[in-house]
């Protein structure tokens, strides 16, 4: 990558990210900032500073919008893995779990649960309390 067209893209995604908060679209700031994020992850950057627009992400979200949570949780985990950052991987995807089954109902709950077996399956997370809730959650369902 070119130094200079490394720098560019930098200072032209710092400015959309300012430019993305004066519109107060919450869509166009979360866009710009795991854009930020994921260009400075291209090179040796201080983690510092990479940490501050991650926690600036996460607290533009409304974690309490299951999309949002989801999002927020790809999203990290996707940093965490490519910063070899298990100790906060881990917590991350257990975290995730209880917040966000808190605010789902029925099908979508039980869609959550299934979906989360892989993910904490992957992540070399116990599953067996996550298997026994599909298990009453689908004996729920049929009823």
């Amino acid at each position: 990558m070119i130094q200079g067209d490394y720098e560019d893209a930098l200072f032209n995604a710092k400015k959309a990210l300012e430019f993305a908060k004066k519109t107060k679209n919450s869509i166009i700031i979360y866009n710009t900032c795991e854009q930020l994020i994921q260009l400075m992850l291209l090179k040796e950057t201080n983690k510092d500073d990479v940490d501050i627009y991650c926690q600036e992400y996460i607290k533009q979200l409304n974690l309490n919008e299951p999309s949002n949570a989801i999002r927020a949780y790809n999203f990290m985990s996707r940093y965490y893995r490519l910063q070899n950052m298990e100790e906060k991987f881990l917590p991350l995807v257990a975290d995730n779990y209880t917040l966000t089954i808190k605010n789902l109902d029925g099908c979508e709950r039980y869609n959550w649960k299934i979906s989360n077996l892989s993910v904490a399956q992957n992540a070399k997370i116990h599953i067996n309390n996550i298997m026994d809730d599909v298990i009453r959650a689908s004996l729920i369902i049929k009823m």
